[in-house]
């Protein structure tokens, strides 16, 4: 059981020897090998922003904030009606019609 466990272990040493031993030694070879890693790869698109490819109004969340403002206009308008209703009362401003007095 001991000699399994070390066995595997072994496999995964030698693995990561494998790895660790492909890579340059030193930090100026390690700075020319992503260099030239980058370039051959084009760069990273993965590690590139989403928010390039954004439009304007979209990456300042004017659409975000449009849509609250217009929110917000609606429950204050409603709330202003509300209250003058409460205020002058639900009845209509229509007047009684007056009889004229003919004047010659």
């Amino acid at each position: 059981m001991v000699w399994i466990f070390f066995q595997g272990n072994c496999r995964r040493n030698l693995y990561f020897r494998h790895v660790q031993g492909n890579r340059p030694r030193n930090p100026l070879e390690t700075a020319v090998w992503w260099a030239e890693h980058v370039i051959k790869t084009g760069g990273a698109p993965l590690a590139r922003s989403h928010s390039i490819d954004l439009p304007w109004y979209i990456y300042h969340s004017l659409d975000v904030i449009a849509t609250l403002l217009l929110g917000l206009l609606i429950f204050l308008s409603g709330w202003i009606w509300f209250i003058r209703r409460l205020l002058f009362g639900f009845t209509s401003k229509t007047q009684v019609p007056t009889q004229k007095i003919k004047q010659n």
